[in-house]
């Protein structure tokens, strides 16, 4: 890959699978990890990239040099900077498919002596096969920011009770000491 390639979204947008993003969804959706605990969850970003792939660009080469949220530095800094403004905001996937749609967030903020950390929920809905995903956007206030699929479901409401769930846990995990 030329070290000089720099990407638009809509470069990638021109080889977008939808239907390989949502399986990327729906497997990562089944990750095992659940909050506080975020190691090694897969970045939403990283999917939407791996669904299109082409032979200008190659996915593993992209990601050998990526910055926050998983963007790769090849891609533009305005870019860069529009990926993250829609991730913080809930719009990224309906920016970049008229399949999804955001249907609600959720901030949670919990402090400890060191830093403070940020969940934001998402309820993002698919038309394509009728089911909500939750995304997090976590942020702990030290570099480590991470957006990811945490669960799918097939009603709204199981979402949001799901969501209300983990508020819980969480409030019960951060005030353990």
């Amino acid at each position: 890959m030329d070290k000089k390639l720099k990407l638009s979204v809509d470069d990638l947008l021109k080889n977008f699978d939808l239907k390989e993003f949502i399986k990327y969804l729906d497997k990562s959706s089944k990750n095992k990890n659940t909050n506080p605990e975020l190691i090694d969850t897969p970045e939403v970003f990283n999917g939407f990239l791996k669904s299109c792939f082409s032979k200008k660009f190659n996915f593993n080469k992209l990601l050998k040099n990526s910055q926050s949220y998983g963007v790769p530095r090849s891609i533009l800094d305005t870019e860069v900077d529009f990926i993250h403004e829609h991730i913080e905001c809930g719009t990224l996937l309906s920016i970049l498919n008229d399949n999804f749609k955001l249907e609600k967030t959720s901030n949670f903020n919990f402090d400890d002596e060191v830093t403070n950390y940020y969940y934001d929920y998402q309820i993002i809905s698919s038309k394509i096969n009728k089911s909500y995903y939750i995304f997090v956007n976590y942020d702990n206030g030290i570099g480590l920011t991470v957006y990811f699929c945490l669960k799918k479901f097939e009603n709204k409401n199981s979402a949001l009770n799901f969501i209300k769930e983990e508020q819980k846990k969480l409030k019960k995990y951060f005030k353990k000491d």
